[in-house]
């Protein structure tokens, strides 16, 4: 098992490329299959918005980076950085800036965000699902120290650590199969769930991963990704409480 971690590792920044190009492609193919889709936007229009999305969300992968990990507190030095186009990214600056563009996007076209939201967020988390082996494969995002069966070899092959990523992976999973499944009892329901579920992976994967300093938002308890994962959390609930009160408890066709 080791030698083919070996040998993928070798080849470490091709696999990376390889799956966060899959990514958007796996994240389209199920949105253009869902049921929504056709109801809400034609097919070239929503190509245009998943591109528009894409370029959206890799500025905020971006910016977040500079941002938090490492904090690049002077605006000269952010920019400076910012236009560098140097490597080094977040992910939690994709969604915030993506959920950003399409609360304006739908808000221009009058639809309603809460379809759009359970229209999408099957998508996003396949696609975020297949982004995670981007990681696995090119061993960043390193887990802490470990004697557990299921650790992995660091890049020297000379320790084990917590699979991280993995662990992303296997708790993102239940909420994915879980949004292409359920019927939602109100709207909005579908995209809540996908919040949830990947916010709480999240959380937990990042008790088992190793932070620079400049990462943790209190001491070296709780991270950033936490910290806004806890946010998103807290307003996936009050969405889920406010909705819920709004619809009932109908199903929705």
């Amino acid at each position: 098992m080791w030698q083919v971690l070996a040998t993928i590792r070798e080849f470490g920044g091709l696999f990376y490329l390889l799956f966060l190009f899959l990514s958007p492609i796996v994240a389209f193919s199920v949105a253009v299959r869902r049921p929504q889709r056709k109801a809400l936007i034609g097919i070239w229009g929503f190509l245009l918005f998943a591109l528009l999305s894409v370029v959206v969300g890799l500025v905020g992968a971006r910016v977040y980076y500079l941002l938090v990990d490492p904090p690049t507190r002077r605006l000269d030095l952010f920019w400076n950085k910012l236009l560098s186009f140097r490597r080094g990214t977040s992910f939690f600056g994709a969604p915030i800036f993506a959920i950003s563009f399409l609360w304006l996007f739908v808000r221009l076209r009058k639809q309603s965000f809460r379809e759009w939201i359970d229209f999408l967020a099957p998508a996003l988390l396949a696609g975020y699902c297949v982004a995670l082996l981007s990681c696995v494969c090119a061993g960043c995002c390193p887990g802490k120290p470990t004697d557990l069966i299921w650790g992995i070899p660091d890049k020297t092959f000379s320790h084990f650590l917590h699979p991280s990523k993995i662990y992303d992976l296997f708790i993102t999973l239940p909420f994915l199969c879980m949004t292409l499944v359920r019927t939602p009892r109100f709207s909005g329901e579908i995209g809540l769930i996908g919040c949830f579920g990947f916010c709480f992976a999240r959380i937990i994967s990042e008790m088992f991963r190793v932070h620079s300093s400049g990462a943790y938002a209190f001491g070296s308890v709780i991270s950033y990704a936490q910290l806004v994962a806890g946010a998103f959390l807290i307003l996936a609930t009050i969405g889920s409480l406010k909705w819920t009160k709004l619809d009932g408890t109908r199903q929705i066709r």
